[in-house]
């Protein structure tokens, strides 16, 4: 793939293959991995799959990238060939790497691929990733599972702060190293309900708040999270049996 963006926003989101890619003008910038990152022209992005990430221009002309794709099972293979004695799924360290002689190896590679033989072009797809692995990357460090309480506690902790946002659960769960499916289980399981239900009681239990200091109900609902003000009656009127306007008249 081939693009150019200026205004245009990534949301958060995975990609279950290898993404290699090159920045070829501009900048991108993006959150993953806990940190946020720049990546400059020439430089490479190594994301490995199920890396949560997104990304925004990091420069006033947007950028314009170079990506391929690339399946987990083929790379395992092709390493496992290609290095002799490689077993299991190679681990980008980092997903923005400085290296200029690989980068510009990659943009000859990528403007060439419909002009070159399909032998000829997988060869030198085959020796850029080898040299890629030999320089950036290693087996994926072993996964250390945080206890499913502290994770709970955490995972309140972080929407009790911040239930009036539109949370990610792919971004929360990466947060704890753990699947989106792992996730949901823990937190139901610790605290009786799935994330997205105890957001919306905190959102609930915030607006009660906001209502009986005298805030109109439209503008309650906005604040706390809700799309409108008859999103915030439907949950309302179910958690509590009655409507915010009832609520607020002391009915």
């Amino acid at each position: 793939m081939r693009a150019h963006f200026v205004r245009h926003h990534f949301p958060t989101h995975m990609h279950e293959t290898y993404a290699i890619g090159v920045i070829e003008h501009g900048a991108e910038r993006f959150y993953a991995l806990g940190a946020h990152h720049l990546a400059p022209p020439d430089s490479l992005i190594l994301l490995n799959p199920g890396t949560i990430h997104d990304g925004q221009a990091g420069h006033p002309d947007g950028w314009t990238y170079r990506m391929i794709y690339l399946e987990v099972s083929w790379m395992r293979t092709l390493l496992g060939e290609a290095l002799g004695g490689f077993r299991g799924e190679p681990f980008f360290s980092g997903p923005v790497v400085e290296d200029l002689q690989l980068a510009q190896t990659l943009l000859s590679l990528h403007r060439t691929a419909r002009s070159s033989s399909t032998f000829e072009w997988q060869d030198k797809l085959t020796c850029l990733l080898t040299h890629l692995f030999d320089r950036h990357a290693g087996h994926p460090p072993p996964r250390v599972l945080p206890r499913a309480p502290d994770v709970a506690r955490a995972a309140q902790a972080l929407l009790d702060a911040h239930f009036h946002e539109e949370l990610s659960l792919l971004h929360l769960a990466h947060q704890f190293n753990l699947s989106p499916q792992h996730f949901i289980g823990v937190f139901r399981r610790e605290v009786g309900l799935p994330p997205h239900a105890y957001q919306t009681h905190r959102r609930v239990q915030h607006a009660r708040f906001l209502l009986r200091a005298g805030h109109p109900i439209a503008e309650v609902a906005l604040e706390v999270g809700f799309v409108d003000q008859s999103h915030l009656t439907r949950h309302f009127k179910r958690l509590l049996g009655t409507t915010p306007g009832r609520y607020v008249r002391g009915r």
